[in-house]
């Protein structure tokens, strides 16, 4: 059963009856619309998601060094985290950002919400973070049709990946919508 907090963030046509379920993932994937890139990537990801992590950590310390990592903090610090927030990660995958959350965060605190086109990389994100991120919601979805209603997460962050995504030029920040920058004078 998906928590109370998560049903709360879905649209209200997606609350009464809910999406189904699977091993502690809610189910808001049409399937029948992912095509093109998100078909192709989300079959990838699907077959990769067992050994991810494994290559992250070492062919891409390998190759990169630690400069991945460091790029990973620096952009987790860039947020406005606090620690009474609302989060959404899109493109959760296995979960990996979590690790370089600032210091002072306390993850398993948090009210965390993620969200990604990999069933298999959600499970092995559950898998990964069932005791560290016990606030921990995922969402098996398209990352171009989120089913979360407006305004309802305080942060919202994807790293990589936006070039996989078969539309990634439309719009899906409602849920997430930050306020516009004022006009240059």
């Amino acid at each position: 059963m998906p928590s109370a907090k998560l049903i709360q963030k879905l649209k209200p046509a997606l609350q009464n009856p809910l999406p189904p379920e699977q091993d502690g993932i809610l189910l808001c994937l049409d399937s029948d619309n992912v095509t093109g890139d998100n078909a192709k990537y989300m079959k990838m990801y699907n077959r990769l998601a067992r050994w991810y992590d494994f290559g992250e950590r070492w062919i891409a310390r390998l190759r990169y060094g630690n400069s991945i990592n460091e790029m990973r903090r620096s952009l987790m610090d860039e947020l406005e985290w606090r620690q009474d927030c609302t989060a959404l990660y899109v493109s959760i995958g296995t979960g990996t950002d979590l690790n370089h959350l600032p210091a002072d965060i306390d993850l398993s605190a948090l009210d965390l919400t993620g969200a990604d086109l990999s069933l298999g990389m959600l499970a092995r994100c559950r898998d990964v973070w069932r005791k560290k991120a016990a606030g921990l919601d995922l969402v098996h979805c398209n990352a171009e049709d989120l089913p979360f209603a407006d305004n309802m997460f305080d942060v919202v962050f994807h790293v990589g990946g936006i070039n996989f995504f078969s539309d990634n030029k439309k719009p899906s920040t409602k849920c997430c919508a930050l306020p516009s920058p004022a006009p240059k004078s």
